[in-house]
This record gives structure tokens, sequence and C-alpha cells, in this order.
């Protein structure tokens, strides 16, 4: 069973901002978790080659840090984006 998600908000005195946005996703054992892991290669695991890189990046400068990853385990995993 998923539970439901919460928001947390931290106010840091800081010039830059840290953001993570993150999701429950397949475990490791689930027929779909590859289609998973290539999906998350494309959009941000490659770093600075990926669509998050090119978009958030290269293209609009948003940030300069961007990117994602899938952490599988024998439950349910997470997904995480973050720049």
């Amino acid at each position: 069973a998923i539970r439901a998600g919460k928001r947390i908000h931290e106010e840091l005195e800081s010039q830059q901002n840290h953001i993570r946005i993150g999701q429950h996703t397949l475990n490791r054992d689930h027929p779909d978790y590859t289609a998973l892991y290539v999906a998350n290669q494309v959009m941000g695991a490659g770093s600075l080659i990926s669509v998050l890189g090119q978009e958030i990046r290269e293209k609009n400068g948003w940030a300069y840090s961007v990117g994602s990853y899938s952490q599988p385990m024998l439950g349910t995993g997470s997904f995480i984006i973050y720049a």
C-alpha cells in the first residue's frame, strides 16, 4: 500500500535553493522496472545530456545542477527529481 505524501518546506539562510520532488514507484522485481530505468536515463540520470539537464540548465539556466534517480527496493522504491 502506498501512503499519502506530505509537503515539507524549510526556510534556510542561503543564497541557493535545493529542490527535491519524490514519488513512490515500482519495486525492482516489477515487470515494468526496466522501462522505468530506461526512461529515467533519458529524463534525468544522464546529468547535462538528459532532458532535464538540457531544459532546466542549458536552455533556461534555472539551476546549476539537475537530475533524477530511482532507488529500487524489495518493497516500493522511490523516484526523485532534484535541482
